[in-house]
């Protein structure tokens, strides 16, 4: 599986202009980042490159957190979430301030990128949920026809909770975002068994059927789905569905949330790294 921190959904709105700075390497700014030393998927190159883009020669130091000098770092900055880049308040005298003042904020004696900058990996202060994953699903993604029937089967086997939430693209669509997901909520109340089915219909064939034709073909009778739709009670699981996407500030599909932790976004699906994965903290 080919992971790639959040932070690519993230830091859409935060573009550092680039600004040349000659500098030796005594001048070079000192930025402290916390990270998991132990995660291979976890990325905090791109933040970096930005960083070095806006500001010129930068020094970053890597601190693992479960170190000692990372555990130290992030009670004092009581930090919620990685990475997060400590920038020192020196950075106001270099002449591209102004290119990073609106991706950072002040702390204690110091600044930190916005999470929205920085990208998030992993929330600190989340209870950790074992055999949990929580997939922000979006039938407009053409990659979810590929990452879905493959996440889908490797819960199966393992006996993983696969949570689902639905995403409103962020793009324009040919298509009827909205409907979709009310329909699917409506599914998942009626026929609790057979929504994983419903769903790998529609992805399948959503340019070409509309959902009462899936129902159909799946001999789902779509009048008691169609009570719920048109109901007060849409209103309600639709409300539900967003609570989780709107706390974590998901914009995109195929973003997965694994031990209520871990946030990634994933392009294709391994069953042997979602494993390893699973089996961190």
């Amino acid at each position: 599986m080919r992971y790639l921190a959040i932070l690519c959904l993230l830091t859409a709105g935060y573009v550092f202009n680039a600004y040349s700075v000659d500098s030796t390497k005594d001048d070079k700014l000192k930025i402290t980042v916390i990270t998991d030393a132990g995660c291979d998927y976890c990325s905090i190159d791109q933040p970096k490159e930005k960083l070095l883009s806006a500001l010129g020669p930068v020094l970053f130091d890597n601190v693992d957190y479960r170190s000692k000098a990372g555990k130290r770092l992030v009670e004092k900055y009581q930090i919620e979430s990685l990475p997060y880049f400590i920038i020192p308040s020196s950075v106001k005298d270099n002449k591209a301030y102004q290119q990073i003042e609106n991706a950072i904020r002040a702390g204690d004696g110091a600044y930190t990128l916005v999470p929205e900058a920085s990208g998030v990996f992993m929330f600190l202060k989340r209870d950790y949920v074992p055999n949990e994953i929580d997939y922000f699903f979006d039938f407009y993604d053409r990659r979810t026809a590929g990452t879905f029937p493959v996440l889908r089967e490797f819960c199966s086997q393992h006996n993983v909770k696969l949570n689902l939430h639905f995403i409103v693209p962020t793009v324009e669509v040919r298509g009827y975002p909205s409907q979709e997901i009310a329909t699917a909520l409506a599914v998942r109340e009626v026929y609790p068994d057979r929504l994983l089915d419903y769903l790998q219909e529609r992805i399948n064939f959503i340019e070409t059927i509309d959902c009462t034709t899936s129902l159909g073909k799946l001999g789902m009778d779509f009048k008691p789905v169609k009570d719920i739709t048109d109901s007060q009670m849409a209103e309600k699981l639709l409300q539900s569905n967003e609570a989780l996407i709107k706390e974590l500030g998901i914009t995109n599909g195929n973003a997965v949330l694994v031990n209520n932790r871990r946030l990634f976004m994933i392009f294709s699906v391994s069953k042997k790294d979602l494993a390893k994965i699973l089996n961190k903290k």
